[in-house]
């Protein structure tokens, strides 16, 4: 009986588990859809850029000597 129980209770688990993914990546589709996650990722990499150019920048009037 208690081996019963724990095999329910991790079945359970795992479905719920499987269903929070499902529904995670539902709503990423559909905010993907939306243009939003590609503009906030070009967003995002258009100030790694802008940030890599200032520390390009900033070693080119400080360079480190040893």
């Amino acid at each position: 009986m208690n081996t019963a129980v724990s095999i329910l209770i991790l079945i359970a688990a795992f479905t719920w588990l499987l269903m929070l993914i499902a529904g995670c990546c539902i709503g990423v589709w559909l905010v993907w859809r939306r243009r939003g996650i590609r503009q906030w990722i070009a967003h995002f990499d258009h100030g790694l850029e802008r940030e890599e150019r200032a520390r390009a920048a900033f070693q080119r009037r400080h360079r480190f000597r040893p």
